[in-house]
């Protein structure tokens, strides 16, 4: 994968849709037709992930507890590209039987979608069976730090630290608005 590519897929996906699979089955809405959930690729190789069902309800006695936990699935590790796939070690998990393991997922890109399918394993859902996962992401508005994008007002944030580089060739630093987050200087943007 080249390094346009790997910046393409570093920022902030929103989960769309997230589909398991099973042999001769009609995919099944796994978290609900509306799932909530996050996944974040940093450019430095850390992916974390929460995906929740749509139709959670809370609740602090143990049959509601379990609910919760069966209705959610969140890790966090390093990832690595091999072609069109990325692999999270997993070092924190939601299910302690993850922690160690490698989640390899193949991707592709489509304008502002990051379109995703795990590899065929035992199911987290369906135990003695196999499946696979097709998961839909769409891109957080102005959520991608390895091009520059601003968050807030999508413009690119090399353009913003040229000029204060500028102004601090000048002696004037950058100030910014008032309000603004102060912006780490660096010179690979």
């Amino acid at each position: 994968m080249s390094t346009a590519d790997l910046n393409a897929l570093v920022g902030i996906w929103k989960l769309v849709s997230w589909h398991v699979v099973a042999k001769n089955e009609e995919p099944q809405n796994l978290l609900g037709t509306n799932p909530k959930g996050y996944l974040i690729l940093t450019r430095e190789g850390r992916s974390m992930v929460l995906a929740t069902s749509d139709q959670r309800t809370g609740g602090m006695g143990d049959t509601e507890r379990a609910a919760l936990h069966k209705s959610m699935l969140a890790y966090t590790g390093t990832y690595r590209i091999e072609g069109d796939d990325f692999i999270t070690t997993v070092d924190v998990s939601w299910n302690e039987d993850w922690n160690g393991t490698e989640q390899r997922r193949h991707f592709r890109i489509e304008g502002d979608r990051l379109l995703i399918e795990s590899v065929l394993a035992p199911s987290i859902v369906s135990p003695g069976t196999i499946d696979f996962r097709r998961i839909v992401w769409v891109r957080e508005t102005g959520s991608n730090p390895a091009l520059g994008i601003d968050s807030g007002t999508g413009t690119r944030a090399a353009e913003e630290h040229e000029r204060g580089v500028e102004d601090d060739e000048q002696g004037e630093g950058d100030q910014g608005r008032p309000g603004d987050v102060p912006r780490p200087r660096t010179h690979d943007v």
